[in-house]
């Protein structure tokens, strides 16, 4: 029986999406996830970078790993997280008063002690109660539990989907205790002000918000190429103006189906158009992550515990994060061409193969291909209902985003971060002559708004 601090995950198959779903393969996720639990801190002291360990072993697990490959994938990765911190009890316990609780938010060195502290709630409430209370309660302490949630790259926000989708107690305080050690980043400066502007219902989708994001001279110069957090430039250089943007993201419960496809479609579309003429084949780290992080609306948003008034808002934030995520890139020009014109060699079970013999050592490309998989059924669903796609508007534009994983991976960098800084693509390997023959001849740049109306009238 899983508990707060024990994984069991369910032996029926809960997974939103999976493929070759393997029931033998569960000891060996519980293994590893506690293991991980138990003996890793969130992480990386030096650079704040993510533990991303329950993330690959749960997207593995979801692509059809074998036992034996889910321990390889575990054994891999963990060569980079450094060990558990020390626990300090009474630090912990004291987290029940509100003024001490406050004292070390947002410090991933103090993890383990709001780790212990959610344990001891969840198991004396329930984890499904524990997280109303401490994230959708709009007490202040909810409220900037609720911006912490959506600040973290989409690392706290995929920790808690993965809680709802497993049904894990002890995952849902690991993601509590994540999101209450997650800086800000000063996401409150617009997420906040945007509900409080947003008005009742807009009418535009996002791809067409992007365009208007890539037109806003003062947005497109305010994330700088040198600094580590561009989200931080963004919402202090130009707040007004992302504010004004976001708030054009609206959702209305009757379309919330359709803007759940819709946040899959754009960052497929967008991962797989955000290239460079003459280079390697590349994926936006930035864009990843929305990919990514777009599975879990289907988990978080569609758990029956979330009220009509949650949900609305969690889907507004994501569509609106998301956005911001395009600014801080610098917005670039999308170009269609090359997405239709990459060869697709590998259908998903391939794919799905080629992840779990190849990328051992990074949890990147498994959650990405899981979410693309399931964002071609939603868009399929939709179009079964009359709501065409936008932008991904056949099969195989999904298949030829997945294949340009593998195309990306070939030769470091992996990933680029920030497609709109020309800076970024002179760390890119030049194409090589036998592939970029392989290009066509008219390498049309496409903007957002010549996509619309191309795919409109196909």
């Amino acid at each position: 029986m899983a508990t707060a601090t024990k994984y069991r995950l369910p032996r029926a198959n809960t997974a939103i999406f999976s493929a070759n779903w393997k029931a033998d393969s569960l000891d060996a996720v519980d293994e590893c996830l506690q293991s991980n639990h138990n003996e890793n801190h969130i992480a990386w002291h030096e650079e704040r970078r993510h533990n991303h360990m329950v993330h690959h072993i749960l997207s593995v697990h979801g692509l059809g790993a074998t036992a034996e490959q889910v321990k390889e994938h575990y054994g891999t990765a963990r060569q980079v997280i450094p060990p558990a911190r020390e626990l300090d009890e009474t630090l912990s316990y004291s987290l029940v008063d509100r003024e001490k609780w406050k004292i070390h938010i947002g410090d991933h060195l103090y993890y383990r002690n709001y780790l212990a502290h959610f344990e001891r709630e969840i198991q004396a409430k329930g984890y499904i109660e524990v997280m109303h209370e401490y994230l959708f309660a709009e007490d202040e302490r909810a409220e900037d539990m609720m911006v912490r949630l959506f600040s973290g790259l989409w690392h706290p926000w995929i920790h808690l989907g993965y809680a709802l989708e497993f049904e894990q107690p002890c995952l849902m305080a690991e993601a509590l205790a994540q999101i209450a050690t997650h800086p800000l980043w000063d996401f409150h400066k617009v997420l906040l002000p945007t509900e409080k502007v947003a008005g009742r219902y807009g009418t535009k989708s996002m791809i067409e918000i992007m365009e208007d994001i890539h037109k806003d001279e003062k947005l497109m110069a305010a994330p700088i190429y040198d600094n580590l957090n561009r989200y931080i430039d963004v919402f202090n250089r130009a707040p007004d103006e992302m504010i004004k943007h976001a708030s054009k993201y609206t959702v209305k419960l009757e379309e919330m189906d359709a803007k759940v496809a819709e946040s899959h479609e754009v960052a497929a579309y967008s991962l797989g158009c955000c290239q460079r003429r003459g280079k390697d084949i590349k994926c936006d780290f930035f864009i990843l992550h929305n990919l990514t992080a777009s599975i879990f609306l289907s988990s978080i948003c569609y758990h029956p515990s979330i009220s009509t008034r949650t949900r609305i808002r969690l889907m507004e934030w994501k569509g609106r994060v998301d956005l911001i995520a395009w600014a801080t890139i610098k917005a670039p020009t999308l170009d269609r061409s090359v997405l239709m014109d990459h060869p697709h060699t590998k259908d998903w079970d391939g794919l799905f193969q080629w992840n779990l013999d190849t990328c051992k050592d990074d949890s990147h490309y498994a959650k990405a291909l899981r979410a693309l998989a399931h964002g071609q059924k939603l868009c399929k669903e939709q179009e079964a209902k009359g709501n065409a796609p936008k932008c991904m508007v056949s099969d195989e534009m999904w298949l030829k985003v997945g294949n340009m994983l593998i195309s990306a991976s070939a030769r470091d960098p992996k990933y680029v971060r920030g497609a709109g800084f020309d800076p970024e693509w002179d760390l890119v390997p030049d194409l090589e002559p036998e592939a970029d023959a392989q290009l066509p001849a008219l390498f049309k740049k496409t903007t957002l708004s010549e996509v619309v109306t191309e795919v409109s009238s196909t």
